[in-house]
């Protein structure tokens, strides 16, 4: 309690502020986090707020394990092991260029990814096997995956303890239903089902990773070229319901047993109704899929394809592979 009455009277000296105004801004910021922040780290960001350099080494974030992890969270901390550090990814963009580096990190439930940008890069001074805590990270989704980020005030400090990761390729635990019994976000899910129909849409999309923007063209107006992305959707149903479904690139390209690049030569030359065309072979067939739920804005739970192969596959295959290269869309793997 010691460093938070420091904080406070700190804030109440640099700002002219009455004890009571600060405290009230301080229990503010708790409910702005959700109540995932302590009274320490919530008194360090309004001091952080006004500009006032407090020295701080409150645990002001929650700890939580890679295993329940899922997008969306805020003000969460980790630690974590560093796996495997992957090379920098460079994008241009209006006012130079950009810089994107993923890690893959894990602790005795998982693995993750981390992902930095830009400047956070050059503040990454640690190598494959080190122990770190990320303090005030936050979670988004992204092509059905989680993904860790540093929020504005986020770090990434050594951490002395030895973290044990038993296995750097956990699988996850998918649980097999109907989907008459799907009802909750978030779970990894197993079902038999047969693909009902598919949106007809423009499938390639333009999103944008820092400012989490869908746009129409290959352009951000603030961070520049976008690299596309491949989106199929549509409902598959069983004998008890039906649920929206989402499949993105990768799962896409193993599916058609191809490359994105070739789908979108495709869509270019044919255009995306001939593409629609191939995809009706996925219909009336019955399908063994894995994904995880997730809740829409509109609180419907839809779920995002990971997994997905026919269960009798020998008509399948044979009719889509041939159509795709009859096409000319596709090149022989």
């Amino acid at each position: 309690m010691e460093e938070f009455e420091e904080v406070v009277k700190k804030i109440v000296e640099e700002t002219g502020k009455t004890n009571t105004e600060v405290l009230e801004m301080i229990y503010k910021k708790q409910e702005e986090y959700n109540n995932l922040i302590s009274d320490v780290g919530a008194a360090y960001l309004v001091a952080k707020e006004f500009g006032i350099d407090v020295k701080s080494t409150a645990n002001f974030t929650k700890e939580i394990k890679i295993k329940d992890l899922f997008g969306g969270l805020n003000s969460i901390r980790l630690k974590v092991k560093v796996l495997k550090i992957f090379p920098i990814n460079t994008f241009k963009k209006e006012d130079g260029e950009g810089r994107v580096m993923n890690i893959l990190v894990g602790d005795e439930t998982g693995t993750a990814r981390l992902v930095l940008w830009n400047e956070q890069i050059d503040d990454f001074k640690f190598k494959e096997g080190s122990s770190i805590e990320i303090i005030n990270a936050y979670t988004k989704e992204r092509n059905g995956m989680t993904e860790i980020r540093i929020g504005m005030y986020g770090i990434i400090r050594e951490y002395d303890g030895e973290i044990e990761v038993k296995d750097t390729s956990i699988p996850k635990e998918y649980v097999e239903k109907k989907i008459a019994e799907i009802v909750f976000p978030e779970e990894n899910i197993k079902v038999n089902a047969y693909i009902q129909k598919i949106f007809y849409k423009n499938p390639i999309i333009y999103y944008c990773r820092e400012c989490s923007k869908v746009y129409e063209t290959e352009t951000c107006k603030d961070h520049g070229k976008i690299n596309p992305i491949i989106v199929i959707s549509g409902i598959m149903e069983d004998e008890t319901s039906n649920i929206v479904f989402n499949m993105f690139t990768r799962t896409v390209e193993s599916f058609l047993n191809t490359n994105k690049e070739e789908i979108i030569k495709l869509i270019e030359n044919k255009g995306y109704d001939e593409f629609y065309k191939i995809l009706e072979n996925m219909l009336d067939i019955k399908y063994e899929i894995k994904g995880t739920t997730k809740e829409t804005q509109k609180k419907n739970i839809e779920i995002n394809v990971s997994y997905i192969k026919p269960i009798n596959d020998e008509k399948y295959v044979g009719e889509k592979i041939s159509q795709l290269k009859n096409s000319g869309g596709v090149s022989d793997v």
